[in-house]
């Protein structure tokens, strides 16, 4: 169930939890592992009766991150998974986290999975448009409302629009290429324990740059894609992932690194995240920003 995202390129950290069938959902931000791990304590769980049945997990996220983790076999990512180039500074986000683990005393190679990310984010798209579509839809019903343009943001609107329109077959298909996408993972976790990516294509945007009042989703949310490149694969395969913001440019600004582990396993995570927050702090560092 319980799903750890530790932060934006911000640097907060992020918890999710499962959502519509298995996609991560908001729950708490944070600006510790140690609170993270709290939080994750006091949400997980399952009732009688959910879709999705709980991993294995220690009796307290809190305690557990008191240890060290064992050596971890590490794979970095310096590309898109499209083959094509990041900015620098992400590239650099990746290389400085690689040389903390390395510090650390973990083993880290180049690796990335075989993952086909153009047939992935467009069952993605139909499954959130479904959702969206699904959720507008019922709070209408409550309500006795009536969903129209004037009340929603462009882009949700182009979303639930798009989302009335997939059909069950798209629907079961898009399930299909996501149960390929896990299965791949969970052979590159054979492999490796933990997966680095950057969180993000180019370090982070001002606001106003995304036009969110667009209802043509080409133009309002394909460019949002290729800017978030990476996380998107595990709200799709519903591992583990965690941002941590160990790495600034030049500009003082955090650039965010994913750290990604197997199905289930939040506390290698959690683990790892402690122990570089322990080597190279960074909740100090947020008091500098001016933007």
């Amino acid at each position: 169930m319980d799903t750890v995202r530790a932060a934006d390129a911000e640097g907060v950290l992020e918890l999710n939890g499962a959502a519509l069938d298995g996609f991560a959902n908001d729950l708490v931000v944070s600006r510790s592992v140690r609170d993270t791990a709290a939080a994750l304590d006091a949400v997980r769980g399952f009732m009688p009766g959910d879709p999705f049945a709980e991993p294995p997990h220690p009796d307290s996220y809190l305690k557990a991150i008191k240890s060290r983790p064992r050596q971890l076999h590490i794979a970095v990512t310096l590309k898109k998974l499209d083959g094509n180039p990041l900015h620098p500074d992400c590239v650099a986000a990746v290389k400085s986290a690689a040389k903390a683990c390395e510090k650390l005393g973990h083993i880290v190679e180049e690796a990335a999975p075989s993952l086909d990310q153009r047939s992935l984010m467009g069952a993605f798209t139909a499954f959130w448009g479904g959702g969206l579509a699904a959720g507008i839809d019922a709070i209408a019903k409550i309500t006795r409302q009536t969903p129209t343009r004037d009340l929603f943001e462009g882009l949700t609107w182009g979303m639930y629009e798009s989302g009335k329109n997939v059909s069950a077959s798209e629907y079961l298909q898009g399930k299909d290429l996501f149960n390929a996408a896990s299965r791949e993972m969970g052979r590159f976790h054979q492999i490796y324990d933990v997966w680095i990516t950057p969180t993000l294509g180019r370090p982070p945007e001002k606001n106003g740059v995304f036009d969110f009042d667009n209802t043509d989703l080409s133009s309002s949310f394909g460019p949002q894609i290729d800017y978030v490149p990476f996380t998107a694969m595990q709200n799709v395969t519903g591992q583990p992932a965690m941002n941590i913001p160990i790495y600034w440019n030049k500009d003082n600004l955090p650039i965010g690194t994913q750290f990604v582990a197997p199905f289930g396993d939040e506390l290698t995570l959690l683990k790892l995240a402690a122990e570089l927050e322990k080597a190279a702090p960074w909740e100090h560092r947020y008091d500098s920003i001016r933007i």
